[in-house]
């Protein structure tokens, strides 16, 4: 889950958080999918269509910690893409 709050300043950047609890593993695991999601948003904000600036608050469930690589940052990037999405 992705929370997402626009930026009303057209200079601001883009900033994340993480909300990954206990449940979804140990420390070890929890900063392997830090990592991993870290890594992926730095694709996204150097890909063509970036980010949207704002507040971002990237939630964690128990079964990333099964997840890999590809599978975090297709998930990820589909979020990111119905956040820049006009609605």
């Amino acid at each position: 889950m992705i929370a997402f709050r626009p930026s009303i300043d057209p200079g601001d950047v883009v900033r994340v958080a993480y909300a990954i609890s206990r449940p979804v593993g140990t420390a070890v695991v929890r900063n392997r999918i830090r990592r991993r999601l870290r890594s992926i948003l730095v694709e996204i904000e150097r890909s063509s269509t970036g980010m949207p600036t704002g507040d971002y608050l990237v939630r964690v469930r128990p079964e990333a910690s099964d997840a890999t690589y590809d599978e975090l940052r297709q998930c990820l990037t589909d979020a990111v893409d119905t956040l820049s999405s006009p609605s």
